[in-house]
């Protein structure tokens, strides 16, 4: 990782992400990343033997590198139950973007901007961000781990809808009870979850948390950060004209994402990189909704 890690360095960071993307480097590093994994890097004749077979082959448009990705060859799918309070880190390692060998082995800070990238087009910047973040609550600046990611009341919080608070549960892991019981309180359940659904769950979720402990200001900013990160990478809007409260996912995206902590297999990074602002901006949102709660419960 070399090479992504000199990229930090530079002022220029989005000119020259963009030119590794596209060189030999990018090749390169994919094979590191795979071999740490124990994954195979395939060769374009493998890979078209492979499109053929009768295996399930999960293929995306990168808008980055504006070709193919084979899911299957370069980051398949491997259940790792490592203990993650973060839906979506969980997902990076279970499609090897990063690589720890258990819950206590460090995640280097350029692995984890590099999965984050790839994998869900965040802007280089907030990647950057996001990562400096988990790294200072919950590791030494430099790497984090899944142990240390599930630290109470860092990245890990009451209040969540997939997961019991840790103090009436396991708040690490997804619950599917929880999953299902969002599912079926949705508005639309066999259909999808629109922000203003989220917004009415996480009412209820907060209000049952207080019975017992009260929920610190950082698990709030925690989980509105969370869910304007997930509406902003897999939520789709049902019309240009309406507003964010009806961005939403289809309720079998959610589970795949938030149960199987895995890739929908239509799945495709947004066109645009996610932004600070735009996580933010959906955040802000669904933190207006919550506000409003007599229209909501």
């Amino acid at each position: 990782m070399a090479v992504i890690h000199r990229q930090l360095n530079s002022s220029q960071n989005r000119r020259i992400l963009s030119t590794f993307i596209e060189s030999d480097h990018f090749q390169t590093e994919m094979r590191s990343v795979n071999q740490e994994s124990d994954a195979i890097t395939m060769t374009e004749d493998d890979e078209t033997s492979l499109l053929n077979s009768e295996k399930e082959v999960v293929v995306l448009n990168h808008p980055k590198l504006n070709k193919k990705i084979n899911f299957t060859s370069q980051h398949q799918y491997r259940r790792r139950k490592l203990g993650c309070p973060c839906p979506a880190i969980a997902i990076l390692a279970n499609h090897s973007y990063i690589t720890p060998k258990n819950a206590e082995d460090p995640i280097p800070f350029y692995q984890l901007i590099y999965g984050l990238v790839y994998c869900f087009n965040i802007s280089f910047l907030n990647a950057i961000f996001l990562t400096f973040t988990a790294n200072i609550l919950c590791g030494n600046g430099w790497s984090t781990s899944m142990a240390k990611l599930g630290a109470h009341n860092k990245i890990e919080h009451d209040g969540s809808l997939t997961r019991y608070d840790s103090d009436k549960g396991d708040s690490l892991n997804p619950s599917p009870e929880r999953i299902f019981n969002f599912l079926q309180s949705a508005s639309k359940p066999n259909d999808r979850l629109t922000l203003k659904d989220f917004a009415r769950q996480r009412i209820l979720v907060e209000m049952e948390t207080e019975t017992t402990r009260s929920m610190t200001r950082r698990g709030i900013l925690t989980t509105l950060g969370e869910y304007g990160l997930v509406m902003s990478v897999f939520g789709k809007k049902t019309s240009m004209i309406k507003g964010d409260e009806e961005m939403g996912i289809t309720a079998e995206w959610f589970k795949t994402i938030y149960l199987d902590e895995k890739l929908p297999s239509d799945y495709s990074p947004p066109d645009q990189p996610v932004t600070v602002f735009k996580v933010f901006r959906l955040g802000k949102s669904l933190h207006k909704m919550m506000k409003n709660t007599q229209s909501l419960i």
